[in-house]
């Protein structure tokens, strides 16, 4: 396990706000930190992390993610979506913006004896790290230049998983708001090159209206076809 900090960096020159959102979501974890321990019911090292995203657990139980090779998992907040991958045979990177949340996941990882690196990474600012990866996976985050720059350091024959919630979503929901959510079919768009395997865009088990995505980079032989559903 493994925690790397940011390059020291002026705040010169940053977009308004990227100081108030890495403040915003340390807040936040030290916020979950505090109510875990003060719980007595808190027993494990999951009490402390957001449940593990549904795309990612059903693409595994279908077979159709790595278990072996190199994960990277963006802006994945307390880890419980790398943690997952790191379970599943990956060796695993994490990347966010809060530091605190990094923490709870690194603190995780070793209460599990699972090998997770850590890096704190503002990524609508800096490059992600390089890779090349076997597999990358973004949940619940929007920001388009990062999903396509995803698409670019995979290994060949490498995935990227994506689950984002829809503008269909607002018929239920009033949050998230519009500008974090995809138009129909519009995560395909953002990946060219990819060949999509899986796709599907449908109300799940928690009540969000979500789009789910699989797609691989090209590697040597027959296309790959593309698996959708509904």
């Amino acid at each position: 396990m493994s925690t790397a900090k940011p390059p020291d960096e002026s705040v010169q020159g940053r977009p308004v706000g990227w100081q108030d959102a890495r403040t915003r979501w340390n807040r936040r974890y030290r916020e979950i930190r505090e109510n875990t321990k003060n719980d007595p019911a808190s027993e494990t090292p999951d009490d402390l992390l957001t449940g593990v995203d549904h795309c990612l657990v059903y693409l595994s139980q279908v077979g159709l993610l790595p278990t072996t090779g190199e994960a990277l998992d963006i802006a994945g907040g307390s880890g419980a979506d790398a943690l997952y991958l790191a379970s599943i045979g990956l060796k695993t990177t994490l990347v966010d913006i809060s530091a605190v949340g990094l923490e709870i996941a690194a603190d995780a990882a070793s209460q599990r004896s699972l090998s997770l690196r850590t890096i704190e990474l503002d990524t609508e600012t800096q490059p992600l790290p390089s890779g090349p990866w076997d597999l990358i996976h973004i949940s619940h985050y929007l920001h388009r230049p990062t999903i396509t720059a995803a698409a670019s350091l995979l290994k060949p024959g490498g995935v990227l998983v994506v689950a984002v919630a829809t503008l269909t979503n607002l018929e239920r929901h009033s949050r998230p708001s519009a500008r974090f959510l995809v138009k129909n079919n519009e995560l395909k768009a953002l990946v060219g090159g990819l060949h999509v395997e899986f796709y599907v865009e449908a109300w799940q088990s928690n009540d969000a209206n979500e789009a789910w995505m699989l797609a691989r980079r090209p590697r040597q032989g027959p296309s790959w076809q593309s698996r959708a559903i509904g």
